[in-house]
């Protein structure tokens, strides 16, 4: 939107609100101000919502990315208390006198 919309369309609500001493604006510079102010209202709806849908699918992938870490670190977690259970298997056997 254009620096010329915004002041023109400041005057106009000043007008309309009884600035008394502004002279009544012309409706097809209004118009063209409207029509101008519409326009940048969309295209920033239309950049919200592809931003909100861009973090949405961010925070997805960033989610999913700690959750495959966690799950990783599980796994590992897993795998040293699989080699912690065997040792200490292994130990009992020994102190047993007998072969692990």
């Amino acid at each position: 939107m254009s620096k010329q919309t915004i002041e023109t369309l400041r005057r106009f609500n000043a007008w309309r609100r009884g600035d008394e001493s502004i002279p009544q604006p012309d409706p097809t510079i209004i118009g063209v101000a409207i029509d101008d102010a519409i326009k940048c209202i969309e295209a920033f709806n239309r950049l919200n919502e592809s931003l909100d849908k861009n973090k949405r699918l961010f925070t997805n992938s960033l989610a999913d990315g700690i959750i495959e870490s966690q799950l990783k670190r599980i796994k590992q977690l897993e795998d040293h208390l699989s080699l912690a259970l065997q040792s200490m298997d292994n130990l009992r056997q020994s102190m047993r006198g007998g072969a692990p």
